[in-house]
């Protein structure tokens, strides 16, 4: 892997699914942890 992974483990989300415009879950939590990693032909930064 050449990418850098960018995580944090305290942040906060909220995630919401819809199908056909009607709500199917929508959650939400204060204490969430994420990893994000920029495609490959992403600038470095």
């Amino acid at each position: 892997m050449t990418g850098t992974i960018r995580e944090s483990s305290n942040a906060e989300i909220r995630v919401r699914l819809w199908e056909r415009g009607k709500p199917v879950f929508d959650l939400s939590s204060h204490h969430a942890a994420y990893e994000f990693v920029p495609p490959s032909d992403a600038p470095k930064s």
